[in-house]
């Protein structure tokens, strides 16, 4: 967070306490509980800015708070009120619209986690079967075809190469058979994520039923989560979460991928979207960073497993790894990143698909980024169209745990972008080239455009455009026509997530920073498909792997509540 950025928090949070303490004195609240009143909706507020949904309170300034008439104490029945701006509940402090999302998702998932077979037992054994006849399917794999087949609410979490995709190809398949008037959605946090989802299962249909009539009931492309709920319209531009009204999806199955992408509000919406009959599938991995946004939805209900899990029916684990085979080091290493067992005294040896580079400089990078990019850039020079260039840009990423400093993600850009517009001959004064890669800095709802969609630099009809990844292709953009954009030669790991590369090179953050945690880097590990290369050495990651992040959450203790 920058200074601007800090002062700017720091004058809402005081803002937002003057209002508490206005609101309690004008209702008539004690003066002893005025000043405790603003200084833990403060507390509340913050927490909600890093991501936490409550923030625990002590005794004491639960029984100050419990006498103010803007906090809902749900302890005490006689200290509530629909309209207070903080809800107490178990010695944790709300603001009051993130207690009621957190309670509506609650009661959501709830519901949903029930038995609805699509056939009866011996059907469904026999779909599963028929699904399952090719081989190459472990009995965890078989379990998520079951639980969706069975249930109306599936969570199904597995690292990349656990097989997700390719079993959700198969429940599809099943359910269709099994129901062959069912409507599908397919949908992730991010575009990109949903295109490349949906992408993998159109292509494995065919293979697994040949009759051409279920891909055409499938979308002809997944779509966001926003749109999907009609938080956005089909050019992508915002609505008013009220515009859509609460009418259910217009869709029998819903299947959501990298839902550990998924923050409380948006998983509530969609929770709440799911008609009465209707089943819905979360997969995603549990490890991997949580939402920018407040809550790890994704994370606490997969907790819920095993045999006193409250989701124990719900809830599915793959944890066979296909790709170990071809790419050992990144596999065995993403293991012990998820599990925290890296020892800093540790020898990791450098493989064909793992490589620790030291010393960790800017100049070390920049090559490696010449080196990675240049397959990009020929094919640019060469006057590949847009998808041709956009395919090249998902062989190659440098990925850095930072934006700001000297090996963040804005200077290594800088750096990176004056090297390559040397290379090319590009005069510095000239923004855009061929091969160019960019993100999205700020929101351009009109064109369908937001922060973090990253296109590259081609060249179309002899003009320079800028190519996007779209539902149904590419999109094409003039420059002039974009909002702001940075260079994207280089992003953060938390940018990258929905996204895959064959090879990723890594810089973390450094000994001692926030940001050096195991969900942080675990997700940098496996955004590599082929090749990792981090700068840097095994005791800086197994620092990280010794941090995990903890988000203040109540919500899986609410599920179980109501599950009892």
């Amino acid at each position: 967070m920058s200074d601007l950025e800090r002062r700017a928090a720091s004058a809402v949070e005081s803002e937002f306490a003057a209002l508490l303490v206005r609101y309690h004195r004008r209702l008539g609240g004690v003066a002893e509980a005025a000043q405790a009143v603003g200084e833990a909706g403060v507390l509340a507020w913050r927490a909600s800015a890093e991501g936490h949904v409550c923030v625990a309170v002590d005794a004491a300034t639960a029984a100050l708070l419990a006498a103010s008439p803007v906090v809902s104490d749900l302890d005490m029945p006689a200290a509530q009120g629909p309209d207070r701006l903080l809800v107490l509940q178990d010695g944790h402090l709300y603001l009051h619209r993130m207690w009621h999302a957190e309670e509506a998702l609650a009661h959501g998932l709830a519901a949903l986690d029930v038995a609805a077979p699509l056939a009866d037992e011996a059907a469904c054994r026999a779909e599963i079967d028929r699904v399952c006849g090719d081989g190459g399917i472990d009995a965890q794999q078989r379990a998520l075809i079951g639980t969706g087949l069975a249930r109306r609410l599936t969570i199904v979490s597995g690292g990349p190469g656990t097989g997700k995709t390719t079993t959700l190809a198969r429940l599809i398949v099943a359910a269709a058979r099994l129901s062959p008037g069912l409507r599908i959605a397919i949908a992730a946090p991010t575009g990109r994520a949903a295109a490349r989802l949906s992408d993998s299962l159109l292509a494995q249909l065919p293979r697994l039923d040949p009759d051409p009539s279920l891909r055409q009931r499938l979308p002809a492309a997944g779509t966001t989560l926003h749109r999907l709920l009609g938080l956005r319209d089909a050019a992508g531009r915002g609505r008013a979460p009220g515009d859509r009204g609460m009418r259910p999806l217009d869709a029998d199955l819903v299947i959501v991928d990298e839902a550990s992408m998924l923050d409380l509000d948006l998983a509530q919406r969609l929770v709440a979207a799911i008609g009465p009959r209707a089943r819905l599938v979360l997969c995603g991995d549990k490890d991997q960073l949580a939402s920018v946004e407040a809550g790890a939805v994704f994370a606490a209900v997969s907790s819920l497993r095993g045999p006193a899990g409250a989701l124990r029916d719900a809830v599915v684990l793959l944890e066979r790894n296909y790709r170990q085979r071809a790419a050992p080091g990144i596999a065995a290493l993403a293991t012990r990143m998820r599990d925290g067992t890296l020892g800093a005294d540790e020898s990791v040896p450098s493989t064909l698909d793992l490589e620790f580079r030291l010393p960790v400089g800017a100049d070390r990078v920049i090559t490696d980024a010449l080196a990675g990019y240049g397959g990009v850039l020929d094919a640019a020079a060469a006057g590949a169209d847009g998808t041709a260039l956009l395919a090249a840009c998902a062989r190659f990423r440098i990925l850095a745990a930072l934006r700001g400093g000297p090996l963040g993600a804005d200077a290594l850009n800088a750096a990176i972008g004056a090297r390559i517009r040397l290379r090319l001959g590009v005069d510095p004064a000239v923004a855009w080239f061929a091969g160019r890669q960019v993100t999205v800095a700020q929101n351009a709802p009109a064109l369908g455009l937001f922060n973090g969609d990253t296109g590259v630099c081609t060249v179309s009809e002899g003009r320079l455009a800028v190519a996007f990844p779209a539902e149904d292709g590419v999109r094409l953009f003039a420059p002039i026509q974009l909002p702001a954009v940075r260079d994207a030669w280089v992003s953060t790991v938390h940018s990258a997530q929905g996204s895959e590369f064959e090879t990723v090179c890594f810089v973390p953050a450094p000994a001692g920073h926030p940001l050096a945690t195991r969900e942080l880097v675990y997700t940098a590990v496996t955004r590599a498909r082929a090749k990792l290369i981090v700068y840097g050495d095994v005791r800086l990651l197994a620092e990280a792997a010794a941090r995990p992040v903890r988000r203040l959450s109540l919500l899986a203790e609410r599920i179980t509540r109501l599950e009892q």
